[in-house]
């Protein structure tokens, strides 16, 4: 039987030693500091290990790495609109998202969309 697709993502998600993981993109960042990739990487597993703060320090300094990141600024601005790792804080949740919807980010877009909506962080539009 082939698992649903949800499913399997859930599996190999289960699977997958993040804590290990942070370990080594730890390690590699002494040798490679400016490599933008395990910058982008760390922070994920941070989250999934519910290491929300430092989450929010890592997506941080991926970003002072290459400002280009959107994925960086888009899950900053995720985290900051949950309060997870920092305070919630809608006004500053809408400028991380908007810094990945300025440059065509369709999940920041539709995001940000909803907020402007909602009125959340921002003005109602």
């Amino acid at each position: 039987m082939i698992p649903e697709p949800a499913g399997l993502v859930q599996q190999i998600a289960a699977a997958f030693d993040f804590q290990g993981a942070v370990g080594d993109y730890q390690q590699l960042l002494q040798w490679r500091s400016d490599d933008s990739e395990i910058h982008y990487n760390l922070p994920i597993c941070l989250e999934e290990l519910t290491r929300f703060d430092e989450a929010v320090l890592a997506y941080k300094h991926a970003i002072e790495c290459d400002s280009h990141n959107v994925d960086a600024y888009y899950n900053l601005g995720l985290l900051y609109l949950k309060g997870q790792g920092v305070l919630q804080n809608e006004r500053k949740a809408a400028q991380w998202l908007k810094k990945a919807a300025d440059v065509g980010y369709d999940a920041a877009q539709s995001r940000l969309g909803m907020m402007y909506e909602q009125g959340r962080g921002v003005a109602k539009n």
